[in-house]
This record gives structure tokens, C-alpha cells and sequence, in this order.
């Protein structure tokens, strides 16, 4: 039996097994007009940008607890499916939409239990599950390949992975063919599992990049790089920042802001949690300076970091008029007692100079033994955000225990957090043995809001998918 105090070091241990590298949330096909509308003129640097500079517009009242304004009507399109017999590994996933109405999913797969081997490839992939033909990215030996990521390049996709502990790039056309083959991004050497490599398109159409390395002193520092549009490096890695704590995941993200990126990770100081945010421009140089964006200070909150079986998330977005960021903050409560124990997430309204408008708000109120984890922050049509998260029950415990993680989702405004629509569940079919969807990637196909995800039952996990619709 695994208690409490050594919960954390054992999820550790089989999140390195789960381990994928999610791409930031894309945004969305039926969106491209919220994207074209994203007009944001850069605020320049802000090194007295400061935490939590409170504007005083924010409702306090958890999100899901506001009136919705019934903008939209949103339904479950289409509960859980299990993808089995395709078995996608440890190595991660990731999963995005594409100027052209199509979504595209890169993993490493094999298909149990026949002879074939585990493949490094990419397919378009449907609503209702359906999957194209896959193009194979590289013939490496696919245990030296993990945490894909993918982002928008034009009409198409560029695609990063780590390969033998090189970063490696290679860009595919709207219709899923490589036109960019598996090539070297040299001077850069990563840990398989720990850098967790993400990557956002930039206004020139080239590309950041930000992923983790560990120093001698055991601490995690973020590093960023820029590539061309044909992803060749652009200039020399640079390190954003160290985080405090020993061995903490930082879990960077990143998003477009304007003609540069932002970046948003999580960190530790002693017993309490914060969510770091900074701007760059396009070569790198910082435009707003580090600064603290998350609110709560008391001992024993963690801030972004995983639980359990799910995995340390902090999403971020740009918007007309600044940034939305949103993060998990957990409680592990008293394993002796079985109380105590909690998680909920929070979202907060950034300004063009990053300033917090407001105290961030919960997207539901806490409730005690229940776990809200692993935030996504999408673009929807007309401007609207979609909010997804998964919830579970809190393990104090675990025996050979079981995640049950569910899916929720609600359209919010990202002026003002207004709560666009109800609140939609996608179940896990079946209760506390049923298993976990967890490692979500989300992705907009018209009307729907697609997800995949690992379906986690202790240390194995098959993978599945479902879908949202929302309809004015």
C-alpha cells in the first residue's frame, strides 16, 4: 500500500510512464474569425507589470455558480469511446485543428496484440472518432521517441518531438502529407519525459518553442528557442527562469501575444504555489518582466501541479484584449483521516501588459475529496472560450487504485468571464473502476469540441475520445 506522503513521489513515477507533451489549446476552425479579430497591439515591456494589480470588474462567484447568459445551447455529442485495439503507449499525444476545417492527432501507436511494431505517425481524425490514413513522422526505434507536440504552420501543421534526446521538427500540408521531413533542431539536448516540449506559431511564421532542462543543482529552468518557418533554429536557446523548488515540473505553456509569445508556468517556494507570466518577442528578449499572476499564498496549496494520475497544467490564451490563464490549486489533505484533500481551478483575466484584472476566480467551488484538474483553454466561435477540466475523486490512498475522472466543459466570455453556457459532462462510463479521462487534447471541428485523451486505470491506460456541441 502507498500512502499519502510518498503519493506525490508515486505519481511522479507513473506520470514519467504516462508522460506526453500536450500542445497548448489551438484555436479552433469555427473560431478563425475570433482569430482574425485578435488585433492586440503589443503594450512594450511592463517591469512593474507586478501580481494581481485588481481592477475591481470581476464577479467573485465561481463560474459555474454565475446565471449563464444562454448564449449557447451545449450537449454531450458523443460520450467516451474506447479506441482500442490501437494502443498509443507512454509517449504522449497531441492533437490539433487546422485553418482548413480538419484536425490532425500525433502519437506513437501500435495495435495489440498482433506482430506489427509500435509507429511514430499522424492521421486526421473526426468527430465521430473516425481515423484517415497515418503518415509515418520517423522509422527511429519508437522507444527513443516522446512527447510529440503540434501547432498550426499556415494552412497545415509543424510537428516537434524528442528523439534520442535531440529535439526534432518536421511540418506536414493542410491534407496531412509531410512537406518538412524529420529534421534535427541541433545545440539542444532534452530528458525524454521531464522537458515536455510545447510550441505555439508565431505572427511571422516562424515558431516558439519552450521546453524544461534540469541544472546541477537539481532545479528546473525553462528555456525557449526560435525556429523559421522551416524549422531551423532562429538565434541560441535562451532561460527564461529557474524555478525555486527542487525538481518541481514547471509545466510551461505557450501562446502567440501579438508579433512575440507568452508564457506562463508554475513554481514553488517552500510549501506554496504560484503561477509565474512573462511576455518575449519573437528573438527571445523579454518584454514583460517575470511576474506572479496567481493569488493564493498559504502553505500547503500547490499551484498547477498534478495530484494523482493527472498531470501538472497550466493553459494559457490570447485574447482581444490581453491573456485568459487558468491552473489547478490542490490541497493533498491528511492520508491518516482521508480528509482534507481537494483541487479546483482557477482562471484569470490578464491585461496587454499582463497586469491580473481581478483576484483569479474558481471555476467551481471547492468541494472536499474531489479533484478539478488539468485545465484547457480553447477558442471557440464569436469569441467565446471553451473551459474544459477534468473531475475526480481525491485518493488518499492508493492500493492499486483507480482514477474516474469525468470531463467538463462551459463557454465563458473572455472580457469578463461571463459563463456563456451550461455546464456539460462527458462520463467515464462507468464509475470509480471505470478509469480516468485524463491527458486530454482538444480541438474545435465546427460546431464540436473534440477531446482525446488516455482512459487511465492504474498503471495502463487505452485511449479514447469524445466530443461536445454547442449551438446558438
Amino acid at each position: 500500500m502507498i500512502i499519502r506522503a510518498h503519493f506525490s513521489a508515486f505519481f511522479w513515477a507513473i506520470s514519467v510512464a504516462f508522460a506526453c507533451g500536450e500542445a497548448p489549446a489551438s484555436s479552433p476552425d469555427a473560431a478563425a474569425r475570433a482569430d482574425a479579430a485578435l488585433t492586440r497591439t503589443d503594450a512594450g515591456p511592463r517591469a512593474d507589470a507586478g501580481p494581481l494589480a485588481d481592477a475591481g470588474a470581476d464577479d467573485p462567484t465561481a463560474i459555474v455558480d454565475r446565471p449563464s447568459r444562454g448564449a449557447y445551447t451545449c450537449a454531450v455529442e458523443r460520450p467516451r469511446a474506447d479506441l482500442s485495439p490501437r494502443f498509443w503507449g507512454f509517449a504522449g499525444h497531441s492533437m490539433i485543428s487546422t485553418l482548413g476545417g480538419a484536425a490532425f492527432l500525433a502519437r506513437i501507436e501500435s495495435t495489440p496484440p498482433g506482430p506489427a511494431p509500435a509507429r511514430f505517425v499522424v492521421s486526421s481524425i473526426t468527430s465521430s472518432k473516425t481515423l484517415g490514413a497515418s503518415v509515418e513522422i520517423s522509422a527511429t526505434n519508437t522507444d527513443m521517441i516522446s512527447a510529440p507536440a503540434l501547432a498550426r504552420r499556415g494552412d497545415g501543421l509543424a510537428l516537434i518531438w524528442i528523439e534520442a534526446g535531440a529535439l526534432k521538427f518536421a511540418a506536414l500540408d493542410g491534407a496531412g502529407h509531410v512537406t518538412t521531413p524529420a529534421k534535427t533542431i541541433p545545440g539542444i539536448t532534452l530528458d525524454p519525459y521531464a522537458s515536455r516540449p510545447t510550441i505555439a506559431e508565431g505572427a511571422g511564421g516562424g515558431f516558439g518553442v519552450v521546453y524544461v532542462l534540469e541544472n546541477a543543482q537539481q532545479k528546473r529552468e525553462i528555456w525557449w528557442v526560435a525556429l523559421d518557418a522551416s524549422g531551423d533554429r532562429s538565434g541560441a536557446p535562451r532561460k527564461i527562469a529557474t524555478a525555486a523548488a527542487d525538481g518541481l515540473d514547471p509545466a510551461p505553456a505557450i501562446t502567440t501575444a501579438g508579433s512575440g509569445f507568452a508564457l506562463a508556468w508554475r513554481d514553488r517556494e517552500g510549501t506554496r504555489g504560484r503561477v509565474h507570466f512573462t511576455t518575449i518577442d519573437a528573438a527571445g528578449a523579454e518584454q514583460i518582466a517575470d511576474h506572479r499572476i496567481s493569488a493564493t499564498d498559504r502553505d500547503g496549496v500547490d499551484v498547477g501541479g498534478a495530484v494523482g494520475f493527472d498531470r501538472a497544467t497550466i493553459a494559457i490564451l490570447e485574447t482581444a484584449t490581453g491573456f485568459l490563464a487558468a491552473w489547478p490549486e490542490s490541497e493533498q489533505g491528511d492520508f491518516s483521516t482521508g480528509t482534507g484533500g481537494q483541487s479546483q481551478v482557477r482562471i484569470v483575466r490578464l491585461d496587454a501588459s499582463g497586469v491580473a484584472q481581478g483576484t483569479p476566480v474558481a471555476v467551481r467551488t471547492a468541494e472536499a475529496d474531489i479533484d478539478e484538474v488539468e485545465p484547457s483553454l480553447v477558442r471557440y466561435a464569436d469569441g467565446a472560450v471553451a473551459v474544459l477540466w477534468a473531475r475526480g475523486t481525491h485518493i488518499y490512498v492508493c492500493g492499486g487504485c483507480v482514477p474516474d475522472h469525468r470531463i467538463d466543459l462551459v463557454l465563458v466570455d473572455p472580457a469578463n468571464l461571463a459563463r456563456l453556457s451550461g455546464v456539460v459532462s462527458v462520463g467515464n462510463g462507468g464509475g470509480r473502476s471505470a478509469g480516468g479521462l485524463l491527458r486530454r487534447d482538444v480541438a474545435v471541428l465546427g460546431d464540436s469540441v473534440f477531446t482525446t485523451f488516455d482512459l487511465t486505470v492504474h498503471t495502463q491506460a487505452t485511449p479514447g475520445s469524445a466530443s461536445f456541441s454547442c449551438a446558438r
